[in-house]
């Protein structure tokens, strides 16, 4: 005979008793995510667009946030559909409200459309379409918002060394590029890869190289700037791409990330473990536009770095050199 069950009902399942001591046994990990959620600002889920962005979570932690498919927007995104600047979000104390600038498409709220400059407060779980874009808002405290950054993260961060990893670095070069393009920004790209990083699993075993790894990743979110993206490229390979950086400045992180490594204490369980790294940069240069042949000037400057000595950083060759 079939029992009834917290989950259903099915033809062999504990009691309702036992079944329900299984919900208080995850009370925790739900108490832990409404105390993050009290913390959380409003913020915007990416429900229609641009494949590549699709479930992005956009915090709106600023008085005015602006949204389109301008390369300067706060909140770009490359649809045709959306005017250069489509609309902007708004914050009057605990009031949230969405403003269309004057667009071509339109903005709707719920099903409504908005007049040009016409600004309406927005409630959780409001849904905002812009041309074919389409997003969700979410109010401050939102358990959702937490819960979907946490998938996103999921989806692009290295489960290793918490740093992005191969796929959403892949997925962030194309807006990168296109925004370098537009706006004449310069945009530079740094591959590093620990020298001799094998002895140290054949030394000290895989668990000494996981350590090393996730050390190596603490220092390079401590020296990235805000304009740099970190992420892990696969085994003990990592790449940072520089956004509005100019040549000397990528010089200037690549010499402080070489520095530190070289001076940085990696050991485990007593063991003294010291490391070097080698980098190779690029920089995007008309001949240079596109992520293939970025990446392999970096790599190929990487390999240059390692046969000239390694602990050093080299600039791809269709580079001017670094000052100094």
């Amino acid at each position: 005979m079939a029992i009834r069950h917290a989950f259903g009902t099915t033809d062999r399942l504990e009691p309702l008793e036992e079944a329900t001591a299984v919900i208080q046994a995850m009370s925790p990990t739900i108490e832990n995510l409404l105390a993050r959620a009290s913390d959380s600002p409003p913020s915007l889920l990416l429900l229609q667009g641009p494949a590549h962005r699709m479930g992005e979570l956009w915090k709106l932690d600023r008085a005015v946030v602006q949204v389109g498919r301008a390369p300067a927007a706060d909140i770009y995104l490359d649809d045709r559909s959306l005017s250069k600047l489509h609309l902007a979000i708004h914050q009057f104390g605990d009031e949230v409200r969405v403003v269309d600038l004057a667009s071509t498409n339109r903005t709707l709220v719920n099903g409504l459309a908005l007049k040009p400059h016409e600004a309406v407060p927005l409630k959780d779980n409001d849904q905002i379409k812009a041309g074919n874009v389409l997003l969700k808002f979410l109010a401050a405290g939102s358990v959702e918002a937490v819960a979907a950054q946490e998938m996103l993260d999921r989806l692009r961060l290295d489960s290793l060394t918490g740093t992005f990893n191969k796929g959403a670095l892949l997925a962030r070069v194309p807006d990168l590029l296109l925004r370098a393009r537009l706006n004449d920004w310069p945009l530079g790209v740094s591959v590093l890869d620990l020298d001799h990083f094998k002895k140290v699993n054949d030394t000290w075993g895989h668990d000494a190289g996981d350590h090393v790894l996730k050390e190596m990743a603490g220092l390079l979110r401590s020296l990235a700037r805000p304009q740099d993206f970190v992420a892990r490229f696969g085994g003990e390979e990592f790449v940072m791409l520089h956004e509005q950086t100019h040549q000397a400045a990528v010089a200037e992180v690549g010499e402080r990330v070489r520095a530190a490594v070289q001076a940085h204490d990696f050991s485990f369980k007593g063991q003294a473990i010291a490391l070097t790294v080698s980098i190779g940069a690029a920089m995007v240069t008309p001949d240079c536009g596109d992520w293939d042949s970025l990446f392999k000037q970096a790599d190929q400057a990487l390999y240059r770095s390692k046969h000239g000595g390694r602990n050093r950083v080299t600039f791809a060759e269709a580079a001017n050199p670094p000052p100094g």
